[in-house]
């Protein structure tokens, strides 16, 4: 409830003068928060690792990222590898798992984005990952990374 009586600018408020305390200020629309899903594949080919620059009009546009994999819900460690959305990835090449991450979740305005890393390493292999680029490791610490990926990179 507004404190008109005791208000400094009541002799200029259009709320008072019109009768409109009640009403006024209209109250934004909370924005509905949404909750992703990213299980990103940290795939090393020996002293490389598949990376590129997210160009597409969404969260983190023209930062880098390793191989995303977006989920409707957070999968198991086993389910999700053995979901189609990964093996498509690795359709006849040789690949261990060597790490999986803890869980990590980073709140946006508008969404909360929770994953996991998964470390991959793959024997060399003439045909490129759709999209990405393989660069050397050491090349990481030049390229902008979304904070969700680069505090997971400083542990």
């Amino acid at each position: 409830q507004p404190l008109c009586g005791a208000c400094p600018f009541q002799k200029k408020c259009i709320a008072f003068k019109n009768n409109l305390i009640k009403v006024l200020p209209v109250k934004e629309k909370k924005i509905k928060q949404k909750t992703r899903f990213f299980n990103y594949l940290v795939v090393t080919q020996g002293n490389k690792i598949f990376v590129h620059k997210r160009t597409s009009k969404d969260i983190w546009q023209h930062l880098f990222e390793f191989i995303l994999v977006e989920t409707p819900a957070l999968f198991s460690e086993e389910k999700f590898l053995k979901s189609p959305d990964f093996t498509s990835i690795f359709e006849g090449r040789t690949y261990t798992v060597t790490k999986v991450s803890n869980i990590v979740s980073q709140k946006l305005t508008h969404q909360t984005i929770t994953g996991r890393f998964f470390h991959i390493k793959i024997k060399n292999s003439k045909t490129a990952l759709k999209k990405y680029n393989l660069i050397p490791v050491s090349e990481l610490k030049k390229l902008a990374f979304p904070k969700f990926i680069a505090s997971y990179l400083q542990d």
